[in-house]
């Protein structure tokens, strides 16, 4: 069993091109872990060259995405390709500048840098098991309205370890209750669904029982 097992992950894992990149993503836009984790682990997974050419695609994919909800959110990047290095600047202080001018040089500094790179450029947040990924988006939406967009839609993408067989197959019902590892709460969403779209007309008799409505009135008695 072992070794089907290890056989199956490194099939899946071994391609980097049959990855779903989404899975990557879903992992930077968790606070605690971001891009620098995720290079990681693909670093340590796969040979130089192909660890390279893969998380340039993650970064691309994310970019692309960011670059993607920015004009669906209301916000145009500017500075797409800035890199999360600008957050740290040392801010510049001219004594001849008066506030106001002083006030806008610096929101002007800090609309230069992308907000994906700011998200990427800050600390990420302690490991902690009891920490709520949706919740700190919720408390952080303001902050970065794009990526909480992007979030939204990403991390509401649900992971199921069924075989494909079984999702797209036809032909009955391949799986037994030791093979899938679909939790109760999932199974009563696909049953509802299923039923819902498999469910066939209900033919509709009104008019039928209508035209027997007479009849059905007239064989009506009224006892004194």
């Amino acid at each position: 069993m072992a070794a089907k097992m290890k056989g199956k992950y490194d099939k899946y894992w071994s391609n980097s091109s049959n990855i779903n990149v989404f899975l990557f993503i879903a992992l930077i836009l968790d606070p605690r872990y971001k891009l620098g984790y995720v290079s990681f682990i693909i670093s340590q997974t796969y040979d130089e060259k192909k660890a390279k050419n893969l998380c340039e695609h993650v970064e691309k994919v994310l970019r692309d995405l960011y670059a993607h909800y920015s004009h669906e959110v209301g916000f145009i990047n500017e500075n797409p390709t800035s890199s999360s290095e600008n957050v740290e600047e040392e801010i510049v202080i001219d004594v001849d500048d008066d506030p106001t001018t002083f006030l806008n040089n610096q929101y002007k500094r800090l609309t230069e840098v992308c907000e994906l790179d700011w998200y990427l450029g800050e600390q990420c947040e302690s490991l902690d098991n009891k920490f709520d990924l949706l919740t700190w988006w919720k408390k952080n939406q303001a902050r970065f309205p794009i990526i909480a967009a992007i979030a939204r839609d990403v991390l509401a993408i649900p992971a199921l370890t069924v075989a494909s067989k079984s999702s797209f197959s036809t032909g009955g019902h391949n799986l037994d209750a030791f093979h899938s590892s679909l939790t109760p709460k999932k199974v009563k969403a696909l049953i509802c669904c299923q039923n819902w779209l498999r469910s066939k007309n209900v033919p509709n008799d009104i008019e039928e029982k209508v035209k027997d409505l007479p009849q059905a009135i007239s064989a009506l008695t009224v006892d004194d």
